[in-house]
């Protein structure tokens, strides 16, 4: 993990050209197994990019994604007495409330604009877990993503959210700064 944040710091330092930070703010939707546990995530985005070509920027991007658990339904079952023939049971239905789950990813960012407004491009990168709630601590992050500029503070970002346990599409909204 050293590694990569000495990378980021020194891929800063060393892009030249017109740069620029931005701040902005994503709604997330889960899909696949984290849809039937979560509600919906927010995640606020900071990121610095630079232009190495009129049609390229390279930077970096830091998020706080935050993860609304869900109230499920169960049943279980709810030993009523011992009786000569044996257990009398029923089963009740209970509320269970998912706990939140938080995480911070570190990534790369590219972006390619083959025309002036709309942009291509991803987010590669680590996660660093903040709940404990997974086996592990540290995960894959990659963020395919098309932008649209509508003027030069503003940006609206569409995506799929992808990491070794959970996946999301996004639509975010970034000012730049």
């Amino acid at each position: 993990m050293r590694k990569f944040i000495l990378l980021l710091v020194l891929f800063s330092l060393n892009v030249n050209g017109q740069s620029k930070f931005s701040i902005g703010l994503n709604g997330n939707y889960p899909l696949e197994s984290a849809e039937s546990i979560f509600e919906f995530a927010i995640s606020p985005e900071l990121s610095y990019s630079a232009s190495v070509a009129k049609w390229l920027d390279l930077g970096l991007s830091v998020s706080y994604y935050h993860l609304f658990g869900k109230e499920l339904t169960a049943q279980i079952v709810k030993k009523e007495s011992w009786d000569l023939i044996g257990i009398t049971a029923r089963r009740v239905k209970t509320k269970i409330k998912v706990g939140d789950v938080s995480f911070v990813p570190l990534s790369f960012t590219i972006r390619f604009k083959p025309i002036h407004q709309l942009g291509i491009g991803a987010n590669l990168g680590y996660i660093i877990d903040k709940s404990s709630n997974f086996s592990s601590s540290e995960y894959f992050y990659y963020k395919p993503l098309i932008t649209y500029t509508f003027s030069d503070k503003f940006t609206v970002q569409a995506g799929y959210t992808g990491m070794s346990v959970l996946s999301f599409v996004s639509l975010g909204l970034l000012i730049n700064l």
